[in-house]
């Protein structure tokens, strides 16, 4: 079990992952050493100890490519296979676009089933 601390209570050899790697350092440990719990246990962040990091890894032309490929698959939408520029919201899983248009079609098909039909009554 990992040590659990209070807001800005933790000791000065731990940071979170955003620290380290402002420090250019990064966890040497998959498991966090400790964790920060604030608003009732509601927000928590994962501590490493600084004295087990290690430098970060230098960026090679070959995990350049490869981010960059991941990057734009998550830009890419699957539906109309544009690059928005934007990560695609994994919520939707298409482009804003799309989940407007397709919010427009439902609507209109929505529309077209609660229209009155023609009263074909005998009179």
């Amino acid at each position: 079990m990992t040590e659990v601390y209070a807001y800005r209570h933790a000791p000065r050899h731990l940071r979170t992952r955003r620290q380290l790697r402002a420090e250019g350092l990064r966890p040497a440990v998959r498991e966090p050493v400790a964790e920060i719990r604030w608003y009732g246990g509601l927000r928590v962040a994962y501590l490493y100890d600084v004295t087990l990091a290690r430098p970060v890894r230098p960026m090679t032309p070959g995990r350049e490519r490869a981010l960059e490929a991941a990057m734009r698959a998550r830009r890419t939408c699957p539906a109309c296979l544009l690059d928005t520029g934007y990560c695609i919201p994994r919520r939707y899983g298409i482009c804003l676009a799309c989940v407007d248009a397709d919010q427009a079609r439902e609507d209109r098909e929505h529309e077209q089933h609660q229209a009155p039909e023609d009263d074909h009554t005998h009179t």
